[in-house]
């Protein structure tokens, strides 16, 4: 989503949540939402213009969506450390009861090494190493008991 500022737009049936940069048409994201997630929808938060969250009220418990786009491995390290700390203080304030849904681009390469991080990824790494990103990425992961979904 490169469009500007944060909203939220009904078209066809869709809603759309969104969070971007206020002066500039970079980075950017959204949740598209069907007509009966958009009745459900209990709050949403456009924390950046890469991070969104999103609360919605489900048959059995509340489910907070956090969609994600990181900065790329080449970003610099001050970049980098603004998000994931953004990023972990979102995490941290979720109620924990909530069912959590963690999603997005973490721009991270994780390796099929899962020593020190059996808690956290599957046997199904699909790079040769574990990037920067990915060790950033595993670490915020291993502090809030996430499992990385697409290594299982």
């Amino acid at each position: 989503m490169r469009w500007m500022g944060s909203g939220k737009i009904i078209s066809d049936g869709k809603t759309i949540i969104y969070s971007s940069h206020d002066e500039r048409h970079e980075f950017g994201v959204g949740i598209v939402l069907s007509d009966s997630a958009a009745k459900s929808l209990l709050g949403w938060k456009p924390v950046s213009d890469r991070i969104i969250t999103a609360r919605f009220l489900s048959k059995h418990a509340k489910t907070t969506i956090v969609q994600v786009h990181a900065p790329i491995e080449g970003s610099k390290d001050h970049e980098k450390d603004a998000f994931y700390e953004q990023l972990n203080d979102i995490l941290a304030d979720i109620p924990k009861h909530d069912v959590l849904i963690f999603m997005g681009d973490m721009n991270a390469k994780i390796g099929s090494d899962r020593r020190g991080w059996d808690n956290v990824i599957g046997p199904h790494g699909s790079s040769a190493s574990t990037n920067n990103n990915g060790e950033r990425f595993l670490s915020l992961c291993s502090l809030h008991d996430l499992g990385v979904g697409n290594t299982y």
